[in-house]
């Protein structure tokens, strides 16, 4: 498969791609992504740690997939700066209750940063 360079309207655009697999009331497994370290802080709760500064946050994109599409219906992630170098990650499901991923539901997720400083 070839692979190309993604083409944005602004300069400077970074994305970090991840995929995590839910394993209960655990640290979810990191199947890939790189340059953070994760942890879990809480039910539905991770935080994302940065060892140097990704470029300021821009938003993410986030998708669901699960052995059953009933098992994801009505989850959604949100992610949040809670400083420079941490981003927390939270999962919801279908009640808008805090939620950790059972073993056969993934999270994709693409974090946005941009790291110059042109407008």
């Amino acid at each position: 498969m070839e692979a190309y360079l993604d083409r944005a309207s602004e300069p400077g655009l970074v994305k970090v791609e991840c995929r995590f697999l839910g394993t209960g009331a655990a640290l979810m497994t990191k199947e890939y992504g790189s340059g953070f370290v994760l942890a879990r802080t809480g039910v539905g709760v991770h935080t994302l740690t940065f060892p140097e500064y990704p470029g300021r946050y821009i938003g993410s994109q986030t998708n669901f997939d699960a052995t059953s599409a009933i098992a994801v219906a009505g989850y959604t992630a949100v992610v949040t700066v809670t400083s420079p170098l941490v981003l927390t990650l939270s999962t919801f499901n279908g009640s808008n209750a805090a939620a950790d991923m059972a073993a056969a539901q993934w999270l994709n997720l693409t974090l946005k940063f941009k790291t110059e400083a042109t407008s």
